[in-house]
């Protein structure tokens, strides 16, 4: 939610016409469908500049690309903080390595667990 807020909040402010937002809407799923994408694409020195599914595949990994290549659509900005991670072959695995909850209701419900340390973690 906090992506696409940032994202379609200065299009909306400034005015801009329901079509530019529909256009916008269009292009981010289908870039999101394409980054999630398990394909083989090579795209080399684009990687510096626009992010692809051989990139943000290890987003997604638990292994050493855990936590890094945080970027939807424009990878530089993993490249200029220091989050980017591409080395040349594919992550051996991918998941969460804490504990997730199975079904989807609850899953629904655990996106809104709290953050902060548990009042048991503080006494300890």
């Amino acid at each position: 939610m906090l992506n696409q807020t940032i994202e379609f909040l200065p299009i909306v402010l400034l005015g801009s016409p329901v079509e530019v937002i529909a256009y916008k809407a269009a292009i981010s799923a289908v870039w999101g469908m394409h980054i999630h994408s398990n394909i083989n694409l090579q795209s080399g020195n684009l990687q510096k500049i626009i992010n692809g599914p051989e990139m943000h595949r290890w987003h997604h990994s638990t292994g050493k690309g855990r936590n890094r290549n945080f970027a939807t659509k424009f990878a530089f900005w993993d490249w200029i903080f220091g989050t980017a991670y591409l080395p040349d072959y594919k992550p051996g695995e991918y998941g969460l390595k804490t504990y997730f909850p199975a079904h989807y209701f609850m899953q629904t419900i655990y996106a809104f667990r709290s953050f902060g340390r548990s009042k048991k973690e503080l006494e300890q």
